[in-house]
């Protein structure tokens, strides 16, 4: 089972992430210090999907200054110019999004990712433990969620 841990210090992230940059990017950079104190050093693989998922990877990754990579795995029918190569090595696997609300994009990060293990998932969003219960997410060590 997961580790939930609520953030009194993250705030709820404005939706959609792209429309609302400004509003958006102070606590998306909160996420980056979090992922900063608990992962001071190694490099880390930033996983997202979809365009805010994209939007909120690329900020954390411009504040761990060259720390990261960001591998995004692609929605059904999504063309892309790459072919999903995540056979990078890094030193930990966070997963990153705005909020959640059936849990599908986890999952498909999680089953497109070919990964066992993730070291932390990190959304803006509040997460109810029973919700957490109803999924699979064993593979998560630790989930960083706002504080109701």
């Amino acid at each position: 089972m997961s580790k939930i841990v609520r953030l009194k210090t993250l705030k709820l992230i404005d939706y959609p992430v792209g429309t609302f940059i400004s509003y958006n990017t102070p606590i998306i950079k909160s996420m980056a210090s979090y992922i900063k104190r608990k992962f001071p050093e190694g490099t880390i693989s930033l996983w997202c999907r979809g365009s805010s998922g994209a939007i909120i990877a690329g900020i954390i990754s411009s504040n761990l200054k060259g720390r990261t990579c960001i591998r995004y795995i692609s929605k059904n029918n999504e063309k892309r110019h790459d072919k999903n190569n995540h056979n990078y090595e890094t030193d930990f696997h966070i997963i990153v999004d705005d909020f959640i609300c059936t849990g599908k994009t986890i999952d498909e990060i999680i089953n497109k990712s070919g990964r066992k293990e993730f070291d932390l998932l990190i959304v803006s969003g509040g997460i109810d433990k029973r919700f957490i219960e109803l999924q699979s997410w064993d593979s998560i060590f630790k989930i960083i969620c706002y504080q109701k």
